[in-house]
């Protein structure tokens, strides 16, 4: 699975987040802005249980001409003993951006597109450890 799940550091990012959507009495989802407006709020999101694991989202948004935009949107799965995986982007703005890596066939069996997966988790390690900072989570 190496290359193709979160590092070890943005994993220790995303459980963070996770925890902090747990403690929240929001339900399945919370907005994070320790910044007053300097950078974009972060929006967790429990999305579903599969066999698989727990889908989450996180998510960046933004206005484009008067309209609420995902800049970006991923889904990630917590699979169930190995690790953290992103399975989808999305952005929203012009030209819009939607990537599936991991997905689930006829059977419910996990499968991936590799190199759409190593970019998005290339981003998502990226993305995670900016988040940390500019949030100080």
């Amino acid at each position: 699975m190496r290359g193709l799940t979160l590092s070890i550091k943005a994993t220790k990012i995303f459980n963070r987040l996770i925890a902090l959507l747990e403690a929240s009495l929001e339900g399945d989802f919370i907005k994070i802005d320790n910044t007053e407006g300097t950078f974009m709020p972060i929006s967790i999101e429990k999305l579903r249980e599969t066999e698989h694991g727990t889908v989450y989202s996180l998510t960046h948004y933004t206005t484009q001409g008067g309209d609420l935009c995902k800049d970006p949107d991923m889904e990630f799965l917590h699979y169930k003993g190995m690790g953290i995986i992103p399975m989808t982007f999305t952005q929203d703005l012009i030209p819009p951006i939607h990537t599936v890596a991991v997905f689930t066939d006829e059977e419910n069996k996990l499968k991936c597109y590799r190199k759409p997966l190593r970019d998005l988790v290339s981003f998502a390690n990226i993305w995670l450890n900016n988040i940390k900072a500019q949030q100080g989570i």
